[in-house]
């Protein structure tokens, strides 16, 4: 279900509405720049490539030897090869089974960007600490479930069940908040080296903004995917039907919440 929903998103993606991907990923390769920029081939993995925007950045900010990037969309892959085409190993897989085609204590630099939603912090962070070297750097971003809580409390508050929001953010493994994506990365035995939470304040002024918001750019595409039958143009009817029932509730302000958060291995 999710690959098929990333597969129709593949072109839109980095339309990225609002900028969120875009700058959330610009803080987190800042903080692996400032600690690996002296570093040399560097063996690197991202575990969430989807259009490659993230490893293409680390390219041509670091020195890296081999990388590779997993994702179970076929879309997202083929919008990676167009930037990173000889330069990384692109797998149509999931991240889970990384340890099937690398090895162990390997990789000097593990990404992990907007992946907790779909698989569990027991499966991600036990296979990215096997794959990586002693000393080796893990990068976690992700959304917490306090993010976007104007959406589904008072104007919203009747209207959450269109798109459940809430009860999507609390599935997978999205921490709570900040706070608890740390306790979560130290407990499975990581050390942190930098953290950062990423605040931002957007503004839906219509249902427009919401479907860009939830079908195009990705933030909740599986979501409706899950909750509308998966067809488009049905989508368009419902959306449609819920432009002309909502518009008395806009605009509304909401708060975007990210974790951004660089550890380490142990040597």
């Amino acid at each position: 279900m999710v690959s098929q929903a990333y597969d129709r998103i593949a072109d839109s993606y980095d339309e990225d509405w609002c900028g969120l991907y875009a700058e959330s990923s610009r803080r987190a390769v800042a903080q692996i720049v400032a600690v690996l920029t002296d570093a040399a081939d560097l063996h690197v993995a991202d575990l969430a490539v989807g259009t490659g925007n993230t490893l293409d950045s680390l390219y041509h900010r670091l020195s890296l030897g081999t990388a590779a990037g997993f994702d179970v969309s076929t879309g997202m892959l083929g919008k990676a090869w167009e930037k990173l085409p000889r330069r990384a190993q692109l797998i149509h897989d999931s991240a889970a089974n990384a340890g099937d085609y690398l090895t162990p204590a390997s990789l000097d630099l593990v990404l992990c960007h907007f992946l907790l939603r779909y698989l569990e912090p027991q499966v991600v962070l036990p296979t990215a600490y096997a794959l990586l070297k002693p000393g080796g750097h893990f990068s976690l971003v992700t959304t917490t479930q306090r993010s976007l809580m104007e959406t589904y409390t008072g104007r919203f508050a009747k209207t959450e069940p269109l798109l459940g929001v809430r009860r999507q953010l609390a599935k997978g493994g999205n921490p709570l908040d900040h706070a608890q994506g740390m306790e979560m990365l130290e407990r499975y035995g990581f050390e942190i080296v930098a953290d950062h939470l990423y605040r931002e304040v957007v503004t839906f002024r219509s249902f427009d903004d919401v479907r860009a918001w939830a079908c195009e750019s990705g933030w909740a595409v599986e979501i409706v995917d899950g909750r509308m039958s998966v067809r488009f143009a049905f989508l368009r009817v419902a959306f449609a039907l819920a432009e002309i029932f909502m518009r008395p509730l806009y605009p509304v302000d909401a708060t975007n919440e990210i974790s951004i958060v660089l550890a380490r291995k142990p040597c």
